[in-house]
């Protein structure tokens, strides 16, 4: 298959090249970066349209970071936009070039359905009424431009990703090695992660029909609270975890309007990826921090 990937130079998207190439497709990568071999930038509504000609199914990753920035009004817009705008100029390429895919897969976030609290949540849940969740909601919209360019359209909501390579992870790892980790206000917050690899794979899969195409929670099976996962690292770390907690008022003063990501928690389900046939490699936090510490 040829395929394009937005966000390729990602953490997400580096490893997911990386895959498919070993699984035998061609990959485009369509850079933000100029002199690549295909740019675009979506603030600016430009995009080099020979992107997508031959193409047979787009990922869509990229997106301006949520959480590294003041929540100015123009960084909001500037996170929508990355996302939202960045479908429309693909599928007005598709249009233009008349291409059709045969996949269409964007991602999402798990910050989808708000502060979740403990319920369980799945696909059919409502979203949620935080910034994230609105973020989320606009970008699954946005993949509607590809109604009639894609015979197969699929969503995303991506949890925490766990990676020796960058993410949350390392940077929680740094804190560790600092002897500083400690859990984020209440710590009951649940925190829905999953594996680099696995996340990589469910892509994979769906690009290559072996799993049907669909919205999906991206998720292990083994959603944590914020204090499990904040304990279990510094464990892992040699750092004592008996420190206190990182008092909610406090990353509100630091962090502002973004401290409500740390703090909000979602306990997603993953019952409709196994329900498809998706086996996980790293299904628990054992497995999975086994494998990247």
């Amino acid at each position: 298959m040829e395929i394009l990937i937005t966000g390729g130079t990602g953490l997400v998207g580096s490893n997911l090249i990386e895959l498919l190439q070993i699984a035998g497709h061609n990959v485009r990568n369509l850079s933000t970066r100029k002199g690549s071999t295909y740019y675009w930038n979506p603030l600016n509504n430009e995009i080099d349209a020979k992107a997508v000609v031959g193409v047979d199914a787009i990922i869509h990753l990229a997106g301006a970071n949520i959480i590294t920035h003041k929540w100015t009004d123009a960084r909001k817009k500037e996170i929508i936009d990355s996302r939202v705008n960045g479908a429309k100029l693909l599928a007005d390429a598709c249009k233009e070039k008349n291409v059709n895919l045969t996949h269409y897969i964007t991602a999402s976030g798990i910050g989808y359905y708000g502060n979740g609290g403990d319920a369980l949540l799945n696909e059919n849940d409502a979203s949620g009424n935080s910034f994230a969740a609105h973020v989320c909601k606009e970008w699954e919209k946005s993949s509607l431009h590809f109604s009639g360019i894609a015979q197969h359209i699929s969503a995303l909501r991506i949890g925490i990703v766990l990676s020796k390579q960058g993410g949350f992870y390392t940077e929680m790892k740094k804190l560790a090695k600092l002897k500083i980790l400690s859990p984020i206000a209440s710590g009951k917050q649940y925190i829905s992660w999953i594996h680099l690899a696995d996340l990589c794979r469910i892509i994979v899969s769906i690009s290559e029909n072996t799993l049907a195409a669909g919205t999906y929670n991206a998720v292990s099976s083994e959603p944590v609270s914020n204090k499990t996962m904040s304990n279990q690292i510094a464990q892992t770390n040699n750092c004592p975890t008996w420190l206190p907690n990182v008092p909610a008022f406090a990353l509100k003063l630091v962090l502002g309007e973004r401290s409500q990501e740390l703090i909000n928690g979602q306990n997603a389900s993953n019952q409709k990826l196994k329900e498809a046939g998706f086996v996980f490699e790293f299904d628990t936090l054992n497995q999975a921090i086994a494998n990247i510490r």
